[in-house]
């Protein structure tokens, strides 16, 4: 008989049994796909006791789509709410954190079979679970436990007991040491019971949902867990019959090892009397010769090492390492880590050394003195090593882990040049980002001015959708082509406007040639009435005709895109031109070098002003004299590429630089290049073309002013609101938006950057709705705006949408700037093998003058990427100073691997 696959009524019954009234819990998707040709995701959302059963609709919508669904343990904080209020969100930047649970309401005992990592369990393993656990209930009931809830979580089974605890270090390690006696009691070469379970923000399979370790093979298939057995309501385990349970567990330390000669090991504070685990565990880490995490030289694996000494080695429990491992970090690190990779690091030691082997307990401190270890694990003082060093594998390409980020969905892009830009992307083979951002900045430029949003419903807090943005990617990966694909629409409308310009010049040079014959003629008609000497009335009526043909200034061209301008002449086309333009650089790294240059700092200054699209200007020349700008709104947008932006952000993101001009580009898009290239030989899509090219022109038409617009009284530019749906959807993105901005967990370079998506959420909806609402008309035929709606809520979810996108984008850039610039390494690996000896030193590369490795600190760079990619090694030289006087040097090893034939000793 088939057992039924759960239901979504199954999952939200079994959830009312854990989840109590007035408290929440958060939904955790790990390994969500969307597309087979995009990298998994997490997807995490709160929900409360009163919408279980949209928790569980969206559990089973994913359960097929992701390597699992999991819900926290115990109930969250009520203010983790605001994070994803009963929704979720995908690629979350928060999940819970232990001190962010609100009370220990849940004690799981999980049966996990032992077997390979990554796969699931035969149905043999499992069943030995079952057994194992069935076992352990029937333990505790004969101990006076309640009933718990019996539950398959797909590959083993799990006990789930209520209880009633704070959350708090004693409620922790009560836990922990309830864990710990069962799994001594329990657990075997066969079945472990897990013990990693303890942290209070502990997540466990969502029952109803299924199980998907390693893919689906008859004898390891995928699974639906599933409740099994459980009363009608859970009762709490009394905090009595914990206690007794986790007096119990009793760690046993091993013997002190003798020496060769039988005696005991002396010499380390490790074999003291009395020295309780956790002081011999902080001497060892602490300890000279103890090696240091250092970046670019494997400092993530000393960390985890360090994390797995203290748990493994010397038994402590999570509380008791994480203050340790937390001072370590400060001390040891360079640069340390967060404290939430911190306290991820010792997660993951326990629950990969469930059973502590305490190996470290009376192990002695690493040797300190001459011959100590260095940094790298060399010899490091008294005498020099002998021969090549050993290197830990083959080595590594030269690349940067770039933070994963999701691909453009072509449903994100307004229907009106949906099928524009992806048929540029399709026929160039281009990442879909590249043609979007450029039209998206290049629309922003041309609404500029004309019109506005208010995005509170009361507030005169105005936005000007006019926006900055950047594509990066690597050289010769053809940024431009798809870019100035997109921006044609702006060309045409700037042939155009040539074409209208020269006749207007036309007209108006006819004009001046009449105006200039009147007043000739009335000069010739006063001259020789004043010699017929006729009257003063008469006179003085010629004179006034003579004078009263007024010059009439001559027409100024419509600019729309400028491309090399100086910052003078920029100014006063932006009088000319109050609506505002946009400017187009294809290399964006010369225009941040030249503000950068000595004396353009006004030129930076006025860039700035001219972000929000709001404020007047004026500048004071010599030469050009006073030059005022009453509407100052400029669009910017280019290409620029990652090393030259890596190097640019490392000096900007503090010390005086860091004003905010690289977080004000908003559309600012990393995308990953198509990983293969395809010929696509067909003509563009016409009407799809047209199509685009009317919204540009329709924009380009707008006057909101004479749809009965609502003006500033301030700056005088029309403006519109949302409707009330996306008010009230708007509201919601601010708060959670805000919060963020105010948890102190962003980094400051990511905390100024999200904290203009205050502007970009509304400055995009405005801009998508008038996309999608441009009248379409025959060619020739003027465009018609019948009215002016607010706009409504499925352009304010694109936009929300889009923020979420560039986010990501975002990290990705900041990271690549924080990890640093790979080029040095790259022209370094290039040179090495050809060019310098084996072993070389710092001195050696710093001779040979190559362009970007002239000073120490790029030389150090350079090799420390080179090392931690396993293609050189560094190993300290002691002193020969007799005395051990003088600093140590250093020899750089080139891998054997890449010097195979020879190749890399100087002839």
């Amino acid at each position: 008989m088939s057992i039924p696959t759960p239901t979504r009524a199954d999952i939200a019954t079994w959830l009312r049994l854990v989840v109590p009234p007035g408290m929440a819990n958060e939904l955790r998707i790990l390994g969500a796909v969307d597309h087979p040709r995009y990298p998994p995701y997490t997807i995490s959302g709160y929900y409360d006791a009163d919408h279980l059963d949209e928790l569980a609709r969206i559990a089973l919508e994913w359960t097929g789509k992701a390597k699992g669904c999991y819900i926290t343990i115990n109930p969250v904080a009520p203010d983790l709410l605001a994070r994803a209020a009963n929704r979720t969100i995908k690629k979350p930047k928060h999940t819970t954190t232990d001190a962010e649970i609100a009370r220990r309401t849940g004690l799981v005992f999980d049966g996990d079979p032992k077997r390979p990592a990554g796969v699931s369990a035969t149905a043999g393993e499992k069943a030995e679970a079952h057994e194992r656990i069935r076992k352990l209930r029937d333990d505790l009931t004969r101990r006076g436990w309640p009933a718990p809830i019996l539950a398959d979580s797909g590959n083993g089974c799990h006990l789930r007991y209520a209880i009633d605890l704070p959350n708090d270090d004693q409620a922790r390690d009560l836990v922990e040491r309830v864990l710990r006696s069962v799994s001594a009691l329990h657990s075997d070469d066969r079945v472990a019971i897990d013990t990693s379970l303890a942290n209070a923000a502990r997540i466990i399979k969502l029952y109803g949902t299924m199980a998907r370790k390693g893919d689906h093979t008859d004898a390891r298939p995928h699974r639906w867990s599933r409740v099994l057995e459980a009363p009608d309501r859970l009762e709490v385990v009394p905090i009595e019959l914990l206690e007794a349970l986790a007096a119990e567990y009793q760690p046993q330390s091993p013997p002190p090892r003798p020496t060769a000669n039988g005696q005991p090991r002396a010499g380390s504070v490790l074999t003291s009397a009395g020295t309780s685990p956790a002081t011999r565990a902080r001497a060892y880490v602490f300890a000279p010769g103890f090696p240091e995490s250092i970046a670019g030289q494997h400092g993530h694996d000393i960390l985890y090492r360090v994390a797995c000494e203290l748990v493994d080695g010397f038994g402590l429990s999570y509380n008791q390492a994480l203050p340790i491992f937390e001072e370590w970090n400060q001390a040891k690190a360079r640069p340390p880590e967060s404290d939430k990779q911190i306290q991820h690091k010792l997660a993951d030691a326990l629950k990969n050394h469930p059973a502590p082997s305490l190996s470290r307990l009376t192990a002695p401190l690493p040797s300190v003195g001459r011959g100590s270890p260095s940094r790298n694990g060399q010899a490091a003082a008294g005498s020099a090593p002998s021969g090549p060093p050993t290197f830990d594998g083959p080595p590594r390409a030269i690349t940067v882990d770039l933070p994963t980020v999701p691909a453009l969905d072509p449903r994100m892009i307004p229907a009106s040049v949906r099928e524009w830009l992806t048929d540029i992307a399709e026929r160039g083979c281009f990442p879909l980002e590249y043609g979007t951002a450029a039209a998206i900045v290049g629309v922003s430029g041309l609404i500029g001015r004309r019109l506005a949003i208010r995005p509170k419903r009361r507030d005169h807090w105005l936005v000007v959708p006019n926006l900055w943005g950047a594509i990066v990617g690597p050289p010769g990966i053809q940024k431009s082509p798809p870019v100035e694909e997109a921006l044609r629409p702006l060309r045409r409308l700037v042939a155009d406007a040539k074409d209208r310009h020269a006749q207007a010049m036309t007209d108006w040079r006819a004009r001046q040639l009449v105006a200039a014959s009147k007043k000739t003629a009335a000069k010739d008609a006063l001259k020789k009435a004043a010699g017929k000497k006729a009257s003063e009335e008469e006179l003085t009526e010629l004179a006034r005709e003579a004078t009263c043909v007024a010059d009439e200034e001559e027409p100024k061209e419509r600019r729309y895109l400028v491309n090399d301008a100086s910052i003078e002449k920029l100014g006063e086309l932006m009088a000319e031109n109050p609506s505002g333009l946009t400017w187009f650089r294809d290399e964006l790294i010369g225009l941040l070098r030249t503000l950068d240059r000595e004396g353009h700092q006004s030129d930076r200054g006025f860039l700035l002003e001219s972000w929000s699209g709001r404020n007047s200007y004026t500048f004071d020349r010599i030469q050009r004299g006073t030059i005022s700008i009453p509407s100052c709104c400029l669009a910017i947008f280019g290409t620029i590429q990652p090393g030259p932006l890596s190097r640019y952000l490392q000096r900007s993101i503090s010390g005086e630089e860091a004003d905010g001009f690289i977080p004000r580009f908003q559309i600012l898009l990393y995308p990953d290049p198509p990983a293969t290239f395809v010929n696509v030989d067909r003509f563009p899509e016409t009407e799809a073309k047209n199509r685009a090219y009317a919204v540009f022109q329709a924009i380009d038409q707008l006057d909101p002013a004479a749809l009965g617009c609502e003006v500033d009284e301030e700056t005088g530019i029309p403006f519109v609101r949302f409707a009330p749906d996306a008010q009230e959807f708007f509201d919601e993105w601010r708060v959670e938006l805000e919060n963020r901005l105010r948890s102190g967990t962003l980094s400051s370079i990511m905390a100024m950057h999200l904290a203009k998506y205050r502007s970009l959420m509304p400055s995009l909806a405005l801009e998508f709705h008038l996309c999608d609402s441009c009248p379409q008309t025959r060619p020739g035929e003027p465009y018609r705006w019948a009215r002016l709606d607010p706009v409504p809520l499925q352009p304010a979810m694109l936009a929300a949408a889009w923020c979420e996108l560039l986010e990501s984008h975002a990290h990705r850039i900041y990271q690549s700037a924080m990890d640093g610039d790979i080029d040095g390494a790259i022209k370094l690996d290039e040179r090495i093998r050809g060019s310098l000896p084996n072993p070389f030193s710092i001195r050696d590369v710093q001779r040979k003058g190559w362009s970007g490795l002239g000073s120490n600190e790029e030389v150090r760079r350079a090799i420390g990427i080179l090392e931690d990619r396993r293609r050189v090694k560094v190993v300290e030289i002691p002193s020969r100073d007799p005395l051990g006087r003088g600093a140590p040097s250093e020899q750089v090893w080139i891998h054997p691997a890449l010097v195979a034939d020879g190749v890399g000793v100087d002839a």
